[in-house]
């Protein structure tokens, strides 16, 4: 198996376009990854809080209004 690996880093890494390429593939999946990640995140956040009785007054009234 060993073998197999040393083939592989040395077909790799030989060829600087390729080597280039696959960094530049993997850098790029790994930034997709952690956005995905942050805009989840961000979302939920926003999904699962609950809005207190002042919040709700300010957002439905005009701030100059005596009824609310």
């Amino acid at each position: 198996m060993t073998g197999i690996f040393k083939l592989a880093y040395k077909l790799l890494v030989n060829d600087k376009a390729k080597f280039t390429a696959l960094l530049v593939g993997i850098t790029f999946a790994v930034f997709l990854i952690i956005q995905m990640t942050a805009m989840f995140a961000g979302t939920m956040k926003r999904a699962s809080q609950i809005p207190s009785s002042k919040e709700l007054g300010r957002r439905m009234s005009n701030g100059s209004s005596d009824r609310f």
